[in-house]
């Protein structure tokens, strides 16, 4: 039997990103181990994936000697690296699994046994004028970059032909994020509406948060601002930033007469995606709650400044993209070392507007200084 074990990307967002090559890797082997390793912070985004034998919650650098011990046991053809660095490739090199499939970047190219050339204008946007490492100079070229869905399919396709079976090729539109729902979520997150008295209302999500930093997020005030002008008296609003993100939530409160019901600090990651299902559109910064949203198919109005909207666009549903690109972006910059200016341009009204016409609404938007 083949096994095959995938190291999945570090980041929620991401890892809803690679679901498409999960699927593309199980429709090529059907009857395959085909387990994923992960940290533990994701692990909750994958235990419900259909494509997945085994979820395997450990880092890299810590890896418990008893999942070591398993790893070896399992006897892996190969391991699909869909992260990008040289401590992902030195671990599976010492874990001894033969084929070692990934892009060749951070200098690890060595430890690969299939290597995939890393062009950098293919994933990422040229910025005219560099703030960070991670900016492109360079020159815009027609259909790139391409989106990190591709990225990813790519391992995929590249792990089928190391492996030696027959890939399967498809349109790009005929790849799914794959996201499905868990009973007892759905359970639990009935029972919160109910709790709540907004079972049966409109619910508009925001969700103020985004990690890697406070560069990705717009300003929490004026996304209460937002709120504000948005409000009916038979919408209700539900913000989905986690538990460690509370303090954001009490900034858009502080913004806001409108209650703001701060269900996403009651759900686990695993119970997120049942949340967000109830949704009939999410405010967002690029997150993993976009890309979340994506996947259950849940109209989305996404904010944009450091990060590239190209490449980490909602993937699927529709969705009204916000972003006002200034010469040094996308810097993926945590903080920014200026004026922010990438995300203090972008005004409420544009945000209300793109979410009022996804519901379906027109006008009834109080405008406001901020």
């Amino acid at each position: 039997m083949t096994r095959i074990l995938v190291k999945m990307p570090n980041w929620v967002g991401d890892c809803v990103m690679a679901t498409p090559a999960l699927a593309l890797l199980r429709a090529a082997f059907p009857d395959a181990t085909i387990d994923v390793l992960c940290r533990p912070s994701v692990a909750g985004i994958l235990q419900d994936n259909p494509h997945i034998t085994t979820v395997i919650a450990a880092t890299d650098k810590k890896m418990p000697s008893d999942i070591r011990v398993q790893i070896r046991h399992t006897k892996y053809d190969a391991i699909a690296l869909m992260t990008n660095s040289l401590g992902s490739a030195w671990m599976a090199f010492r874990l001894g699994i033969p084929r070692r499939i990934g892009f060749d970047r951070e200098s690890r190219g060595i430890l690969l046994t299939d290597k995939l050339p890393y062009q950098p204008l293919q994933w990422t946007s040229p910025t005219p004028q560099p703030l960070s490492r991670r900016s492109i100079k360079g020159t815009p070229q027609p259909g790139l970059p391409r989106h990190m869905v591709e990225y990813y399919l790519d391992i995929a396709h590249a792990t089928i032909a190391a492996v030696g079976a027959s890939d399967i090729s498809q349109p790009l539109t005929n790849y799914k994020l794959v996201l499905p729902l868990n009973s007892e979520a759905e359970r639990k997150v009935a029972t919160l509406l109910r709790e709540a008295g907004i079972m049966g209302k409109l619910l508009i999500g925001i969700n103020p948060g985004a990690a890697h930093g406070p560069a990705k997020r717009w300003s929490a005030t004026r996304l209460g601002h937002v709120v504000d002008g948005l409000y009916r008296s038979d919408w209700a609003f539900v913000s989905t930033a986690a538990p460690n993100e509370k303090h954001l939530n009490d900034e858009v409160e502080t913004a806001t007469k409108v209650p703001i019901h701060r269900l996403g600090e009651k759900v686990s990651l695993r119970e997120l995606p049942a949340l967000i299902s109830r949704l009939s559109v999410l405010i967002t910064n690029d997150s993993g709650p976009m890309h979340v949203a994506a996947a259950r198919q849940v109209p989305t109005v996404a904010i944009f400044g450091p990060t590239d909207r190209v490449s980490t666009r909602p993937w699927e549903a529709a969705y009204a993209l916000v972003n006002h690109p200034v010469p040094c972006s996308p810097c993926f910059l945590e903080t920014c070392p200026i004026n922010h200016p990438c995300m203090d341009n972008i005004d409420g009204y544009e945000v209300a507007q793109a979410a009022l016409k996804i519901i379906g609404e027109s006008g009834r938007w109080a405008p406001f200084s901020a």
